[in-house]
């Protein structure tokens, strides 16, 4: 029992982890139009091992790199500003333990379009309320015959809704609140199967602080509930309960913004435990 319960709890970590959209602190302020933005990021996640109803089922790890472009475009609707982007890269992903004998995979990753609107910003209080509208789509290397794979094999979409205000001077906050639905996977990896998943509901809070307007300092963290697995319409009772905790610092050069994130998870039941998320991401915006 329990290595069919490690088999499927791998399975489903690894190839449809239910992984919430981050706001990266700061992108709650509404953009001026007629902006363009290029930004690549470079992720790189180690999964530790695997819980299945709170309890640790040893030896399964995964280790995944992901090289992400996106180019994005603000733009007004009427009086709000809004915004657009499309985003795609590489990936590749490694098991360790006892998925070091599975094959690696390696290509191209899912391909993601955005749009967000402001319906409420006001730049001299440092008040903003923003909607955005996400979309996956199965671009990504997938083979059905192996564990590990880049790619989801199914769409997903995401609405989000995010908050951010000022405290004073020096410190802002932001909250954001999201719902992501996903499409079924009807060639399930090994088993060949049909996946369902239901939607994961997510939250984030950040606290920044900005010594210069040059300048981001900021923690965050998150929850995520939701995302329950079925395969063939047998319920796999793996409901998502995780916290995640994340530092962020962003600095504006003559050459650009870099940013730098660091986090993991806090606490998870039914799904690889984060032991690291790293990212470094380069952003440079011209008209």
């Amino acid at each position: 029992m329990k290595s069919r319960l490690l088999l499927n709890a791998a399975l489903l970590s690894v190839c449809s982890h239910a992984s919430a959209l981050d706001v990266i602190p700061g992108q709650g302020i509404a953009p001026p139009p007629d902006l363009n933005l290029f930004m690549a990021s470079y992720v790189d996640i180690d999964f530790g091992e695997i819980y299945q109803q709170s309890n640790r089922l040893p030896g399964a790890e995964l280790d995944v790199d992901l090289l992400l472009l996106r180019y994005a475009r603000s733009f007004s609707i009427g009086d709000m500003p809004a915004a657009a982007y499309i985003q795609s890269g590489f990936g590749q992903s490694q098991g360790k333990g006892s998925l070091g004998n599975q094959p690696d995979s390696k290509g191209i990753a899912d391909t993601a379009f955005a749009f967000a609107v402001w319906p409420y910003a006001d730049h001299e209080n440092g008040d903003y309320v923003a909607l955005a509208g996400f979309l996956s789509v199965p671009t990504g290397e997938y083979d059905s015959n192996q564990r590990i794979n880049v790619g989801t094999n199914r769409y997903s979409a995401i609405l989000q809704a995010g908050y951010q205000a000022r405290i004073n001077d020096g410190f802002d906050y932001m909250i954001a609140t999201d719902v992501q639905w996903y499409a079924d996977n009807d060639d399930s990896p090994l088993q060949h199967k049909t996946l369902k998943t239901d939607p994961l509901y997510s939250g984030q809070i950040s606290l920044m602080y900005t010594p210069s307007q040059r300048t981001i300092i900021a923690g965050s963290l998150f929850v995520n509930h939701g995302a329950e697995n079925s395969l063939d319409g047998v319920s796999l009772n793996d409901d998502v309960h995780l916290e995640r905790w994340q530092v962020s610092a962003s600095q504006v050069f003559p050459f650009g913004k870099l940013i730098l994130q660091y986090g993991g998870d806090l606490n998870t039941d039914n799904d690889n435990y984060q032991d690291h998320k790293a990212i470094l991401r380069y952003q440079y915006v011209w008209k």
